[in-house]
């Protein structure tokens, strides 16, 4: 718990407080909502991180692939999409142009089987192995243009970009305060399904939403509005 007259530790990624106790010898704590691992700041306790690629600027959190640490300005979100689930990954410039390059090559590779499979299918039906070459051929082209972006493109403009996109996510809510609407909701979900409940079914909620990259703030305005007539009744 934060002290009275202190601020309370912001996640940088999603903008949320963190509301559990931070143990005095934590060097980095994972965000309860968004998932990101953050550096616990040098006035906490902890050791002091520099950025790996900005020595002159203070870390604020970790690569999810390399582990690095990072400011603010190196890192990026990239959302990854599985069979079963999402997620939403921070990574440094390197380790976000390795994963675009990666799926860039998995769609040539793709390109290449289905044109592969186009000239062998045009032996037995003609119509059938045109249509896979060409599936082929746009599949591969595609692929390699990503590639090329992956390479040529400025992952500190993307960054920069990203930034500006959350800064105008929480500009959205700033008419209306996040922890007083925080705590009403809070007090709704107490209310109708008990203290730990009520608590637990909040975080998830808040949770779904900061997992997928939406900021804090701006959940919190989201769940309000939909349960604004609710909290009314209260």
């Amino acid at each position: 718990m934060q002290k009275e007259g202190t601020q309370p530790l912001i996640c940088p990624f999603c903008g949320a407080p963190q509301r559990k106790i931070i143990p005095s010898d934590a060097v980095q704590l994972k965000c309860q909502y968004c998932g990101g691992t953050m550096l616990v700041p040098p006035m906490m306790g902890s050791e002091v991180y520099r950025c790996l690629n900005h020595p002159d600027r203070l870390a604020v959190g970790k690569c999810n692939d390399c582990g690095e640490s990072f400011c603010k300005g190196c890192l990026s979100m990239y959302n990854l999409n599985t069979k079963n689930e999402r997620a939403v990954l921070y990574l440094c410039p390197v380790c976000l142009k390795e994963r675009n390059i990666e799926k860039a090559n998995r769609n040539i590779i793709w390109g290449i089987l289905f044109l592969m499979f186009g000239l062998f299918s045009a032996i037995v039906f003609l119509p059938m192995g045109i249509l896979f070459i060409l599936v082929g051929l746009g599949v591969g082209i595609y692929g390699i243009s990503q590639r090329s972006e992956a390479n040529q493109r400025s992952t500190t403009s993307s960054l920069q970009a990203e930034e500006k996109k959350r800064r105008a996510e929480l500009a959205v809510s700033e008419d209306s305060d996040p922890e007083e609407a925080y705590g009403k909701l809070l007090t709704y979900y107490v209310y109708h399904w008990g203290a730990r409940t009520g608590a637990e079914l909040l975080e998830s909620e808040i949770a779904a939403y900061t997992r997928r990259g939406v900021s804090f703030p701006e959940t919190v305005r989201k769940i309000y509005k939909r349960q604004e007539k609710n909290l009314q009744k209260i």
